[in-house]
């Protein structure tokens, strides 16, 4: 007799930032539980949801700014909900790598940290800049202009 348990998750959507911070903060009593149950669904893969970048952007700017969160925190609680597979934005190695050097460059922006690690993710050598912070190992700062 054929399997016919379907073992795909149901539901496929969008997951915007308000539901992260909501889950991280666990700040509210009506909100904080039901973003709980998402993670928890997405975790029993239940449901498979998508995000840009903008929304780590947005919800590592949001817990530290006015949560004053650690950045070490901030990396530590983002990379565990990364790490969840029905969870799928398409560059995760990339935030990973961000978030590392977030935590270990405090005169960097969560956005130069990203901008340097997509370099040299793209195999990109050279970060075109005025930003004399803008360098890490494999990627060199050069200003303007080229040639």
């Amino acid at each position: 007799m054929p399997d016919t348990s379907d073992t795909r998750p149901q539901i496929a959507g969008f997951l915007d930032t308000n539901v992260f911070v909501r889950y991280l903060a666990d700040d509210h009593p009506e909100f904080s539980p039901l973003s709980r149950e998402v993670f928890e669904q997405i975790e029993r893969g239940e449901l498979v949801a998508y995000i840009t970048d903008t929304v780590v952007f947005e919800t590592a700017y949001v817990l530290e700014k006015r949560y004053q969160a650690t950045r070490r925190d901030i990396a530590d609680a983002m990379l565990r909900l990364l790490r969840l597979p029905g969870l799928g934005p398409a560059n995760k190695e990339t935030l990973r790598e961000t978030f590392d050097l977030w935590v270990s460059r405090a005169n960097l922006s969560f956005a130069d940290c990203f901008h340097l690690m997509s370099a040299k993710s793209m195999g990109l050598d050279i970060m075109i800049t005025f930003d004399r912070k803008m360098s890490i190992e494999g990627v060199t700062r050069v200003e303007p202009p080229l040639g």
